[in-house]
């Protein structure tokens, strides 16, 4: 969360912090927020320091002079060498009284200034440390999911829940494994038509033709839609494992694919047969090896499908895509 705003962005994270630990998708909500310090808020007259020769720099001199231990100079002599530190005693930095005794010269009339005759003070709360992305006041959020709740659907929840607390001017954007969800999901889209029209061009050369390279592409919807189903029928999300699992298959399945239609065309050009003929034959003859090397990618996929050792379990979309997308297919 990020805003030019500092009284803007603190109200809207506590606000959607309390309302994601309401909710039981969100776990270890966690933040970097920390606005229970105590402080001084010193609001400045402009209109009246600007009638007396007083800049908004001389209101953070006095401050700067007086509490921030500043070397000033550097006295030397002839065997030693002292530091000049200008700043109030310890005992008058314990409380707001000694505002009404800091003074400063005006650039118009020369004279001395009270800071109580520009300035305005009270005794508040704030942020212990003011946090920044990109130079601007931030807020970080951390949190984790509930069991079979999905990140996809993690963060459509919170997006629900920024349209109902945080204000308009306050951005929000994901960080860390949100974000790479994000950009690896918009992504993978425009990565799955660029592999099938990479096949199409591929192929196309292969055969020296328009149509059987489309010929070939036909095996692919009947396996994709089994994949999105078997993902449906086990709950699974469509997450990023899901997207190489499709994409995976477009390899494999094509290459049965081109078994047949390399036969067919075989066929057709040396027994003179018909195309649905040259097709059906194919079929009968291909069958067999098409049958192996499925069984062999099912049976390679079931450990994955399955969840076996660690971190399996995120893993087993993967499996369920490449299973459900042969098993669909050859049926």
């Amino acid at each position: 969360m990020q805003s030019i705003y500092p009284e803007k962005i603190y109200p809207s994270a506590k606000r959607l912090i309390a309302k994601m630990k309401e909710d039981p998708i969100f776990q270890d909500v966690n933040s970097d927020l920390e606005v229970d310090s105590a402080q001084v808020n010193v609001n400045i007259q402009r209109d009246k320091a600007s009638t007396l020769g007083i800049t908004a720099t001389d209101i953070e001199n006095v401050f700067l002079f007086g509490y921030s231990y500043n070397y000033v100079t550097r006295i030397e002599t002839s065997i030693d060498q002292y530091d000049v530190i200008l700043e109030l005693k310890p005992d008058y930095q314990m409380g707001m009284d000694i505002f009404n005794y800091l003074w400063m010269r005006s650039s118009v009339s020369n004279d001395l200034i009270p800071l109580s005759a520009v300035t305005k003070w009270e005794l508040g709360l704030g942020a212990s440390s003011v946090n920044h992305i990109d130079q601007f006041p931030s807020v970080t959020i951390d949190f984790n999911l509930a069991p079979d709740v999905s990140l996809e659907a993690g963060l459509n929840r919170l997006e629900e829940l920024r349209q109902e607390v945080v204000d308009p001017v306050v951005l929000t954007e994901p960080i860390g494994a949100a974000q790479t969800f994000i950009e690896s999901t918009e992504n993978a889209g425009w990565l799955l038509l660029v592999a099938i029209f990479a096949i199409y061009i591929i192929l196309g050369m292969l055969y020296e033709s328009f149509i059987h390279p489309i010929t070939v592409l036909t095996t692919l919807p009947p396996a994709t839609l089994g994949g999105l189903l078997t993902l449906w029928i086990f709950g699974m999300p469509l997450s990023m494992y899901s997207y190489l699992g499709i994409i995976l298959l477009i390899g494999i399945v094509k290459k049965n694919g081109i078994m047949m239609v390399d036969f067919a065309t075989e066929n057709i050009r040396t027994k003179n047969m018909e195309p649905r003929e040259a097709i059906y034959d194919a079929c009968l003859v291909r069958f067999r090896p098409i049958m192996m090397t499925t069984m062999a990618a099912i049976f390679g996929a079931l450990p994955i499908a399955l969840g076996i050792g660690a971190s399996g379990a995120a893993r087993r979309p993967l499996g369920l895509v490449i299973i459900g997308a042969y098993y669909y297919r050859n049926c």
